[in-house]
């Protein structure tokens, strides 16, 4: 198979940039990589089609997936990152930058800090932020530049959503 994951061929929604971060993370999780273990050639396909649907911008979406571009490109730019982390294949770790550089400088909302399901959305989804902030984590740790902004973005938009404890009760 080319590497994605057909969720229309199995009756599902049209979520295949998703499914195929989901599936790919799995396996990263289990300490595969694209050039270790048994299932690297998985690991590679999922990869090479995720980088195959990349825009020139960095984002990983496709027209017609359903819940938005900032879902999709959440979970797959997090498997993209992943990938490059733990495997240092030069290929993936200039698409996973690129993924990146997506997320923090066309996603991201300046003002909030957080993250939607549209490019610079008026309103941040704390389901979506939380899948850009783990690309800002695993980037930050690994080999990828991180700006400083977009950390201190994420910590300003978690703070505004953060119940604070009512001291009268």
């Amino acid at each position: 198979t080319d590497g994605h994951s057909d969720c229309v061929k199995f009756g599902g929604k049209q979520a295949d940039v998703a499914v195929t971060g989901m599936a790919l993370l799995a396996f990263l999780g289990a300490g595969q990589t694209e050039q270790f273990r048994e299932h690297k050639e998985v690991v590679q396909r999922a990869v090479a089609w995720l980088r195959s649907i990349q825009r020139d911008d960095g984002c990983l979406f496709k027209e017609g997936e359903t819940h938005g571009i900032g879902y999709h490109h959440g979970i797959a730019g997090l498997a993209l990152i992943e990938a490059a982390a733990t495997g240092r294949v030069k290929e993936t770790v200039a698409a996973a930058q690129k993924a990146l550089d997506y997320s923090v400088n066309i996603h991201l909302n300046k003002e909030t800090g957080g993250w939607g399901y549209s490019a610079n959305s008026t309103t941040s989804d704390l389901v979506v932020s939380s899948l850009y902030i783990q690309q800002l984590k695993v980037a930050k740790i690994s080999v990828f530049k991180v700006p400083a902004e977009s950390m201190e973005g994420a910590i300003r938009f978690l703070d505004f959503v953060e119940e604070k404890a009512n001291p009268h009760h």
